[in-house]
Formats: structure tokens, C-alpha cells, sequence
């Protein structure tokens, strides 16, 4: 969390931040988080395209996307709620952050620890799948799954905050586990959750055609 001192900015050490989705954005919704000043490289080297995509012109001022989501609040202050590299795209063309559906997922009183993740979908290209670690008390029940669907269709409460997934934003499928798995560096390994995910669809997959496990 971090102070905004001047009307939509924030400035560290002669650094300017912005926040912005279309540039601006109301208190409390989410928007990419946007960085200006001499600090701010060039391009990326031989890489013309993902300089055009990772910067934007705003009244004169060249900003860089700094793949940081979050919000502003009525004091000044923004705060972090994810990241904008993880998502996906599905073949109506809307967009899931993965950051997102975790954020409201944790304001479920069940939900000790969770992730989401993208699985492969045959229609819309990909849908979310969300692991879940359950706070004692408990039981992973096929019941308790569909009470969580049925809780994120509805608008979710934190604390002063009330936020609602979009439907297409909804975990399609939803796994109760002991624990996940962490990198060396002690970050969620998400990398390895997609791949169990993709194999979990790969076998789906056989035996809607007929397959052997």
C-alpha cells in the first residue's frame, strides 16, 4: 500500500506512478498501475512490438504498463491485488485475471489458501480451475464445492469492500487439496498447477472419445 500525493499520481523518490485501465479509474476499481520518469527504459531490445504494448502516451507523458493491478482508495492510498501476466483469453474474447478470481475467493470464510488457474476448454479455448486449501473445520465435500460456485455468483463482502466475479469469471471446476505446491524461491508454483490441469483435460479428453485412462 502506498500514498498518492498528487490528484491520480503516485510519486517515489521523483518517480510517477498512474492508475488507469483507460487511464482512469473510479476509488476501489481495479486498474493497471502505470510508471513515468527517467527510470523508464527505452524498449525492449529488437522487441518493437512488446515496447508499443508495454507503454502508453497520456497528456504528453510516456507511461510504462507495469503489469501491477490494484485499487485507490478515498485517503490516497493504492494498494496491489495482483498481477496482469496472469490470465487468459477466452474465444468470446473476454479476459480472466487469474489474480482476481483468487482475491475473492479468499473472502470465503472456508478458504485458508487458494489458486487459479487456466484449463484447456474445447469451446471457449480455456476456463478457470481453483485449488483450494480448506481452513480446519472443513470437509471437502462435492456439497461444499458447489456452495463456493454458488457464493461467487453472488456479490462477495470484505471487510468494507463488496466485490462480484463476472460469470465468465466463475471457476468451472474446483479441487479441494492438502496443501500447494511452492517454488524454491517459497512463490505458489502455478507453473505446475497448469500442468497438472492440462493433463487432468488431456485425460477428460479420452474418455469423452472413448479412451483408456
Amino acid at each position: 500500500m502506498v500514498k498518492i500525493y498528487e490528484e491520480g499520481f503516485i510519486r517515489i523518490r521523483g518517480k510517477r506512478f498512474r492508475i488507469g485501465k483507460e487511464y482512469t479509474k473510479k476509488y476501489y476499481e481495479e486498474g493497471n498501475l502505470y510508471i513515468s520518469g527517467k527510470h523508464i527504459f527505452k524498449e525492449y531490445y529488437k522487441e518493437p512490438k512488446l515496447t508499443k504494448e508495454a507503454k502508453i502516451k497520456y497528456k504528453g507523458k510516456t507511461y510504462l504498463n507495469t503489469g501491477a493491478i490494484g485499487y485507490l482508495d478515498e485517503d490516497g492510498y493504492f494498494t496491489m491485488t495482483g498481477r496482469a501476466s496472469r490470465f487468459f483469453i477466452r474465444s468470446d474474447s473476454n479476459k480472466v485475471y487469474l489474480e482476481h478470481i483468487q482475491k475473492i475467493l479468499s473472502y470465503l470464510d472456508c478458504v485458508e489458501k487458494c489458486a487459479a488457474v487456466p484449463k484447456p476448454n474445447d469451446e471457449l479455448l480455456y476456463e478457470s480451475k481453483a485449488y483450494i486449501v480448506l481452513k480446519n473445520g472443513y470437509e471437502p465435500t462435492e456439497e461444499l464445492k458447489q456452495k463456493i460456485i454458488k457464493q461467487l455468483e453472488q456479490p462477495v463482502k470484505s471487510g468494507t469492500k463488496i466485490e462480484q466475479l463476472k460469470n465468465y469469471e466463475i471457476p468451472k471446476t474446483i479441487e479441494f487439496v492438502s496443501e500447494l505446491p511452492y517454488t524454491k524461491a517459497d512463490k505458489l508454483d502455478y507453473k505446475k498447477l497448469e500442468e497438472q490441469t492440462k493433463e487432468e483435460y488431456k485425460k477428460e479428453k479420452q474418455y469423452k472419445i472413448g479412451g483408456k485412462k
